[in-house]
């Protein structure tokens, strides 16, 4: 059975993705649309511009479905473009605010990739993400504090 953001997920997008679910963290492994799913109307992969307007779509993208995804935008570090072929994968590292960087910090290994065709059509998703990370994180500075250790 789906979980509930899989679920909404499938209710406002259609049935037709193939979604892959860690059941151990709570978050989406893989998305994989089997119609077109076009983020934005015309695209030009050749210039910085067009590949900002994708990364922002994508990130809308990734607020419409933090249900799915369990996490929001806001806990996403800045993009990061590769060119393959015509299209482009565009990736995006986790980042949790620890109160002591002067900029969140990313989560090793956490990383939520997007390949996109050159219509700026999703082909497919890879999420290696952990829901609920500024929880687990503020969890293990009390702890740490707790027991006079620095954190910094």
């Amino acid at each position: 059975m789906l979980p509930e953001g899989a679920r909404a997920f499938r209710e406002r997008h259609g049935s037709s993705w193939r979604i892959g679910i860690d059941e151990q963290l709570g978050t989406t492994r893989y998305l994989e649309p089997r119609e077109d799913f076009s983020l934005l109307a015309e695209i030009d992969f050749s210039s910085p511009e067009s590949q900002e307007r994708i990364a922002d779509r994508l990130r809308e993208f990734v607020d419409e479905n933090a249900s799915l995804f369990g996490v929001t935008a806001g806990e996403l570090g800045d993009a990061s473009t590769i060119r393959i072929g015509s299209g482009c994968v565009i990736s995006f590292l986790q980042v949790v605010d620890d109160g002591v960087a002067a900029q969140p910090v990313p989560i090793r290994g956490a990383v939520l990739r997007f390949h996109v065709d050159e219509d700026a059509n999703i082909l497919y998703t890879k999420g290696y993400l952990l829901r609920g990370a500024a929880a687990h994180v503020a969890e293990s500075l009390a702890v740490a504090a707790g027991e006079g250790r620095s954190t910094a």
